[in-house]
């Protein structure tokens, strides 16, 4: 944990950040701005020049300050040194709102000691407030230059609840409709980190949102925290790990939704789990990643080579032979039976890169 006076200088430095990027976004990007889409063709997933704009500008401001610091960004990845601590950065939370002219966008600014995030910042500069902590249990947002204390509604029950919730690209429509007691309690809208900083002012008392990446939720954990909510995953796990989120005023009403979603939505936790854990470790560049990449590869290639000795046995003897031949060993009809049983080596190199490939594609998105 941060000592009090490291907590200190860390928080006056969010703070003095936060109005320099209002003062930045209002003197160079409040502007026409391009955009671009980071997945072209498999969905919509909006990157403007504003998003590159508004990192650079935070990772110059973090390295002038703590230069030995690591920084984590959505946009420019990863600044690798053997600090403890690491600031994880989403220039623009709520890039699609900020494309539309939505005033709802932020930035998110985490700093994490040993992995875990201790102090966030929450800035949205067209609204004219910002969200922080000073400690872990004291949570500020100043709005229009005056500053109030952050305190989630811990009164909240099941029946009185305000929840605000986002499904959409996560869960399919017969998914939803097996949460009846939480779909048509969602009542208000679900706006991204203001809908999560809303809930730390008690406006709202409970948050459930999808497919977090740690830049999405890093910031504001600790701030959620600080104003006494109650923040993990849908499996009661650490939120830091990011994915499928839910935030809540108290411990009674976050068991209830999470036994509500756990044990209504079978989602392929398997499936889900392991690509929010991948995705978790490349968005962090741990170590282990390439571990699993290779043992990922490993376990296709072999199952590769099961099925097509499966596919081979239930052949013909001459097709067998064939196949055998060619696929394996690259000989032609005629070959003599030395060349016949001779290993193709470039054949099988080549096969592998093949599969390491479209491995990394789906690993990494």
């Amino acid at each position: 944990m941060l000592k009090s006076s490291d907590y200190k200088v860390y928080s006056k430095f969010i703070q003095i950040l936060a109005k320099k990027l209002n003062k930045f976004y209002y003197s160079q990007l409040n502007r026409s701005f391009k955009v671009s889409n980071k997945l072209k063709g498999r969905g919509y997933d909006p990157v403007t020049s504003a998003d590159k704009a508004f990192e650079k500008f935070i990772r110059k401001e973090i390295s002038k300050k703590f230069p030995n610091h690591q920084v984590i960004g959505e946009e420019f990845g990863y600044k690798k040194s053997k600090s403890e601590y690491s600031w994880v950065i989403d220039p623009i939370d709520g890039t699609r709102s900020f494309v539309i002219g939505n005033p709802t966008w932020s930035n998110l600014i985490s700093l994490n000691y040993k992995g875990n995030p201790v102090i966030g910042l929450a800035n949205f500069p067209i609204l004219k407030k910002y969200y922080f902590n000073t400690s872990m249990t004291s949570a500020y947002v100043i709005e229009n230059g005056k500053k109030r204390r952050l305190k989630v509604n811990s009164k909240a029950n099941f029946s009185n609840m305000k929840l605000s919730a986002a499904f959409h690209g996560s869960l399919s429509l017969n998914q939803q409709k097996k949460i009846p007691q939480i779909l048509k309690r969602m009542e208000f809208p679900c706006t991204d980190a203001l809908s999560y900083s809303h809930f730390a002012d008690g406006k709202l008392d409970i948050v459930i949102q999808c497919g977090n990446k740690i830049w999405d939720i890093h910031a504001l954990i600790p701030i959620i925290k600080a104003a006494k909510g109650v923040v993990s995953t849908w499996k009661n796990d650490d939120a830091k790990k990011a994915g499928n989120i839910i935030c809540s005023a108290n411990n009674s009403l976050h068991k209830k939704i999470n036994s509500i979603n756990n044990s209504r939505i079978r989602l392929d936790y398997l499936q889900q789990t392991l690509l929010h854990r991948l995705d978790y470790l490349h968005q962090t560049q741990l170590p282990r990643v390439q571990i699993i990449e290779n043992c990922l590869h490993a376990v296709i290639l072999v199952l590769l080579l099961i099925g097509v000795v499966a596919y081979i046995g239930k052949q013909s003897k001459k097709r067998h032979r064939w196949l055998w031949s060619n696929f394996f060993f690259g000989c032609e009809k005629e070959c003599n039976f030395r060349r016949r049983y001779t290993f193709n080596s470039f054949s099988f190199m080549k096969l592998s890169k093949e599969l390491k490939l479209g491995v990394s594609k789906i690993v990494h998105g």
